[in-house]
């Protein structure tokens, strides 16, 4: 399945996504339209599975799937950049008292 998804730049004139993007954290509901910011336009080929979880994220957020996309980018990258440098990341679930190790591969 093929889904036109918008990539917020954050240094206009700049070629590709490069290094501009913001770290993770709450962005408005509103998304990154209307804030001035530069847009680019990329094409992604999602699985089943990946698009049955983008909806149930969308869903979930009230996030639009941009949106949604935009932030798990962030996401993965904040923690890519943990873990690539010898940093763990834990989880927890809820009615747990036992942390887990997420494995990223």
């Amino acid at each position: 399945m093929l889904i036109p998804v918008v990539v917020r730049r954050m240094s206009p004139g700049r070629a590709g996504c490069g290094r501009g993007l913001a770290s993770p954290g709450h962005q408005s509901r509103a998304g990154a339209a209307g804030r001035g910011n530069s847009l680019e336009r990329v094409t992604v080929n999602l699985t089943a599975r990946a698009c049955q979880a983008l909806q149930r994220v969308s869903d979930r957020s009230g996030d639009t799937r941009t949106d949604s996309i935009n932030r798990a980018i962030q996401i993965y990258d904040y923690l890519d950049d943990i873990t690539s440098r010898g940093g763990a990341i834990y989880v927890r679930e809820p009615e747990s008292t036992e942390l887990q190790l997420v494995k990223m591969f």
